[in-house]
């Protein structure tokens, strides 16, 4: 697929929707065939951009378009989708007669027929409020590319978690999503135990944790989380994060959190931290914030967040992040890592873990954990009784010869 965006001369608006789509687009990884250009109906092939609009670019998007030259389109432009900045333009590009779609950037962005004004020849804040503009409207658009080649079985995952309300980008449907999600979706790590691969692709993600009503651990499932959120249309980004394991060690960013922007107010939202994780979005702010039996709150520390568990009057730090975007490609590394290298706990110790409001259970190896609001109960488990614990417990069904490489010596010659 090839988006092209054109403008009059391609040395202005054009170049600027191309760098932003080309960034924005890199956060999806459902667009990462998508080529993108730019062209002008009546450029000059070869020029280069308005020292102006390099300037606001780099100064406001920390984007560098200085290597950008001109180029006139062309009657057998090959673009699927082609995007232009305003009428003018629009008008004069539909009688090309391309083969692909040509759309008024607003209209395509869903802000019906607004227009970005050739700031060309102005003063400097013609160019801030076009380049500003540009950047809205362009990453509005590829949400809506990303939402479109997705094609997320939002119906299906409604399902899988016993959700049949309407759904709507707002708080309530954030915290019931979240809340089901955690409830019936169980974080494990069992395919890392059957010497199965972990993949992130969203077929493969909607094929497992939906169709066959698997769990899976962070990057499964906030991936998923992150589709489902992205189909109805929440502002959603990717964050990595630092897991505080005993306070003692530096550990890698190989944890997956997801913020949400609603109205003004930052959330938290992860269903991928198992027994000890959120129950339904957390704000931003340091405020505590009860779930159920338990009490979360976000501090800050410098540029990071840190989100916070109340034990015992006394909060503890679970990891820290900071709520800046990632690419899919920095989750598809850690993942490789996290459930390859030999001395990572997900190779080392079999594990599932699932929260409900009345108690949360977490299974480690052949030792189960149920805690409540009254204290924590632990007892070993047989491995004779490992396989009926994973379905009633955990809601997740495997074969019952199963082996498991941190558990059973077969397995673990066979790794």
């Amino acid at each position: 697929m090839k988006v092209l965006f054109v403008c009059a001369g391609n040395i202005c608006r054009s170049p600027v929707a191309e760098a932003v789509f080309r960034r924005e687009a890199a956060f999806h990884a459902v667009l990462g065939d998508v080529e993108v250009a730019s062209a002008g109906v009546v450029a000059w092939d070869g020029d280069g951009p308005v020292d102006e609009v390099t300037d606001v670019c780099r100064e406001s998007l920390g984007l560098n378009i200085g290597g950008h030259r001109a180029q006139r389109l062309l009657a057998g432009d090959p673009s699927d989708v082609v995007l232009a900045l305003d009428r003018w333009v629009h008008d004069r590009v539909a009688a090309f007669g391309l083969a692909g779609e040509v759309h008024l950037l607003g209209d395509f962005a869903g802000s019906a027929g607004e227009e970005v004004d050739d700031p060309y020849g102005g003063p400097i804040g013609g160019y801030r409020e076009a380049v500003q503009q540009i950047g809205r409207l362009v990453r509005q658009a590829v949400a809506r590319l990303a939402r479109e080649r997705a094609a997320f079985d939002l119906q299906a995952y409604g399902a899988r978690l016993g959700l049949t309300a309407q759904v709507a980008d707002g708080l309530a449907t954030l915290r019931a999503i979240h809340r089901a999600h955690v409830a019936t979706i169980p974080f494990e790590n069992l395919d890392i135990q059957l010497g199965r691969p972990v993949r992130l692709d969203l077929a493969s993600l909607q094929a497992k944790l939906v169709r066959q009503r698997r769990g899976g651990y962070c990057f499964e499932q906030n991936t998923l989380l992150l589709h489902a959120l992205r189909s109805i249309g929440f502002d959603v980004v990717a964050c990595e994060a630092r897991v505080r394991a005993d306070g003692t060690r530096i550990l890698p960013r190989t944890h997956m959190v997801l913020v949400v922007t609603l109205d003004g107010v930052r959330w938290l939202c992860d269903v991928g931290f198992g027994a000890d994780g959120p129950l339904e979005p957390v704000a931003f702010g340091g405020s505590a914030q009860p779930q159920a039996h338990w009490r979360y709150r976000l501090a800050s520390e410098g540029a990071q967040q840190v989100l916070q568990l109340d034990r015992d009057g006394r909060w503890c730090d679970l990891y820290a992040f900071a709520p800046e975007p990632r690419y899919p490609v920095d989750f598809e590394m850690a993942n490789w890592f996290t459930s390859t290298w030999p001395q990572s706990r997900f190779v080392l110790t079999l594990t599932a873990q699932r929260s409900t409001p009345e108690a949360r259970f977490a299974l480690r190896g052949l030792e189960l954990t149920v805690a409540g609001p009254h204290g924590a109960d632990v007892r070993p488990v047989a491995r004779e009784a490992l396989i009926p614990l994973l379905r009633d417990t955990f809601l997740i069904d495997v074969p019952a010869d199963a082996q498991f490489r941190s558990l059973d010596t077969s397995a673990l010659q066979a790794g």
